[in-house]
C-alpha cells in the first residue's frame, strides 16, 4: 500500500470537506452536524484512492487519524466564522453597556482604585480575579456602596454621557486587542460548542472514514483474490519462457 499516498489523498479530501463545512456554516449561519458524517465519508474516499484502491487496515487507520484532523479543524474553523467579522464582536461588548449593572461595575474599579491609593482595605470576595470583575457580588461591598452612590447622583444625561464615553473607550480597546480576543473566543466556543449530536456525528464520520478505506474483511479478501488471479498467468508465463 502506498502510506504516502493514502495520507495525501486523505488530507486533501478532509481539507476540501472541512472548507464546505465551515463555508456553509457561514452562510447559512448554522452548524450542520450531518456534514462531519460526509467529511469523514470522503476522507475515506481519498485515502482510498490515493493508497491505489487498496484496502487494508493500515489504510483504515490513516482514514481514522486523518478523519479525526479534519474534522476539529472543519469544526473550529466553523466556529472562528460564525463568530462574525470585527465590527460585529466589538459591537457585542458595545452592547453591554446598556446594562447598569456593567456601567456601575467601571464606577466600582474607580473606587478600588481610590480605597487602595488612599490605604484603605480592599476586601475582594474570595476567589475573584479584580481585573474580571463586573458584577456587584463581585465586589466588595463598600466598594460597591461607594460606586452605586455616585451612579445615583447622576442626571441622567450624565449617566448617558459616562456610558458613551464608556463605549468609546470599550471600542478602541477592542479593536486594539482585536486578534487576541478573536482568538480566544474561538477557543472557548470551540471547547464549548461539543454536544452529544456532535459525538454521535464524529463517531460515525470515523468509522465511515474506516470502512470506506479499509472496507470489510469479505471485500479485502476478494479483491486479494481478485489481484492473485491477475498475476497467475504473468507469472505462469514467465515460468515457460524461462
Amino acid at each position: 500500500m502506498d502510506k504516502l499516498g493514502a495520507v495525501v489523498g486523505g488530507a486533501v479530501a478532509g481539507t476540501i470537506g472541512a472548507l464546505i463545512w465551515a463555508g456553509i456554516a457561514y452562510f447559512t449561519g448554522y452548524e450542520l452536524g450531518w456534514i462531519a458524517w460526509a467529511v469523514g465519508g470522503m476522507v475515506g474516499f481519498g485515502v482510498l484512492v490515493g493508497s491505489a484502491r487498496e484496502r487494508t487496515n493500515s489504510a483504515g487507520v490513516i482514514a481514522v487519524v486523518v478523519a479525526m484532523a479534519a474534522l476539529l479543524g472543519g469544526k473550529y474553523m466553523t466556529v472562528h466564522l460564525l463568530l462574525g467579522d470585527d465590527s460585529q464582536i466589538t459591537e457585542a461588548f458595545v452592547s453591554g453597556l446598556q446594562d447598569d449593572e456593567l456601567v456601575i461595575s467601571y464606577l466600582a474599579d474607580d473606587v478600588a482604585a481610590q480605597f487602595a491609593d488612599e490605604g484603605k482595605p480592599v476586601d475582594w470576595p474570595v476567589g475573584v480575579d479584580p481585573s474580571q470583575a463586573t458584577t456587584q457580588v463581585e465586589y466588595p461591598p463598600d466598594v460597591w456602596a461607594v460606586a452605586q452612590g455616585r451612579w445615583d447622583a447622576m442626571s441622567h444625561t450624565e449617566r448617558e454621557q459616562f456610558r458613551a464615553e464608556l463605549e468609546t473607550m470599550v471600542s478602541a480597546n477592542v479593536t486594539e486587542a482585536m486578534e487576541a480576543i478573536r482568538g480566544e473566543l474561538t477557543q472557548v466556543g470551540f471547547i464549548g460548542s461539543f454536544g452529544a449530536l456532535d459525538l454521535i456525528f464524529f463517531g460515525l464520520a470515523v468509522v465511515t472514514a474506516y470502512k470506506v478505506a479499509a472496507g470489510s474483511a469479505p471485500e479485502r479478501r476478494e479483491e486479494q483474490a481478485e489481484l492473485a488471479g491477475a498475476t497467475a498467468p504473468e507469472a505462469r508465463a514467465r515460468g515457460k519462457v524461462a
